[in-house]
This record gives C-alpha cells, sequence and structure tokens, in this order.
C-alpha cells in the first residue's frame, strides 16, 4: 500500500502546476527549430504529442530494473505518464518508477521541494531534484527548450535511490527523439 501511495504522489509531482493567467490563451508558434546546417535539432510538437510514455522502455530495460510487465497509465492536463511497480523488495521495501511526458513545459517549469540541480545524461540536458515530500527521486530530461520527460523512482527515502532514476534514465534517454 505504501508504494501505491508513493507512486500516486510521484504522479501529482508530474502532473506539475502553473499559476493562471487571466485572459483567452493563443496557442504558441509551431516552427521546429533548426539548426545552421539546415537540419532538425528539436522534434515537431505533433511528434511530442504523439509520444507514449509506454512505449520509452524497452522490454530489456523493463527486465533490468524489474518492473512489471503491464504499466498503469495516468493522463493529466499537461502530461501523460506511465508508471510501473517493480517486482524487487530490499529491506521491506517495494520499488516503483514513472515515466512521464510534459508536450509543453520545459525544464524550466520543473515543480520541485528541492534544489534543482543541472547534470546531462547521455550528453542530454537534465535537471535532478527530489518530489513529492522527499521520496520520489526525479530527474527531468529536456526534449526542447519547452517539452521534458520526467523520470520519477519511488522506494524508500534514502541516497541510494539517486542510482536507480540515474539508470532508469539512461535507459530512456536513447529512446526519445
Amino acid at each position: 500500500m505504501r508504494i501505491k501511495i508513493l507512486l500516486v504522489a510521484a504522479a501529482l509531482l508530474l502532473a506539475g502546476c502553473t499559476s493562471a493567467a487571466p485572459g483567452t490563451p493563443i496557442p504558441a508558434p509551431t516552427s521546429t527549430p533548426v539548426s545552421q546546417n539546415g537540419k532538425t535539432t528539436a522534434p515537431p510538437t505533433s511528434t511530442l504529442t504523439a509520444l507514449d510514455p509506454c512505449t520509452l522502455l524497452t522490454s530489456q530495460a523493463r527486465s533490468e530494473l524489474k518492473g512489471e510487465a503491464t504499466p498503469e497509465k495516468i493522463e493529466f492536463p499537461s502530461s501523460r505518464a506511465c508508471q510501473w511497480n517493480t517486482t524487487e523488495v530490499v529491506d521491506g521495501y517495494k520499488f516503483g518508477f514513472t515515466i512521464g511526458i510534459f508536450p509543453k513545459l520545459g525544464l524550466d517549469k520543473i515543480n520541485s521541494y528541492s534544489q534543482k540541480i543541472d547534470t546531462t545524461v547521455n550528453g542530454r540536458k537534465a535537471v535532478r531534484f527530489t518530489g513529492a515530500g522527499g521520496s520520489g527521486y526525479s530527474i527531468s530530461l529536456e526534449l526542447t527548450p519547452t517539452s521534458r520527460v520526467d523520470l520519477v523512482y519511488v522506494g524508500r527515502e534514502d541516497d541510494s535511490m539517486w542510482a536507480r532514476v540515474q539508470r532508469l534514465a539512461e535507459l530512456v534517454e536513447p529512446e526519445l527523439p
């Protein structure tokens, strides 16, 4: 039961929040960033909208992380996520992890209960932080300046969780556009 509560707390962290502003929302322009040599440097918005968080974990990666075969899909107004419980139990703790996609919220929109630490994963810009009352260990990977993928690991509250979420990030990052 404790793991389910922690996963729900992590999912709420993934939901993110933004402050409401009065007025009528206007969609942002949907241009595709281009590098100097003319090649696309960021995925188009349509690719990000279609990206499924449940497919970002290969079966080999899921097996390595001891994730259950079928994740739970979660939809929020600002994100889509999939969460897996694991079959692993260490010192009475069961673990779980979540992959969430924020197609319209970049690294600068991360809500955190702790200090955000800039880092990289496989050369990709990322931010490391804790949330959900300190029990969710998170790494957010930048897709574009205005989009990201959040990876959250929960199960116990100690620094050994950083290695788990780091490995999750290393496994998911190559699957990103």
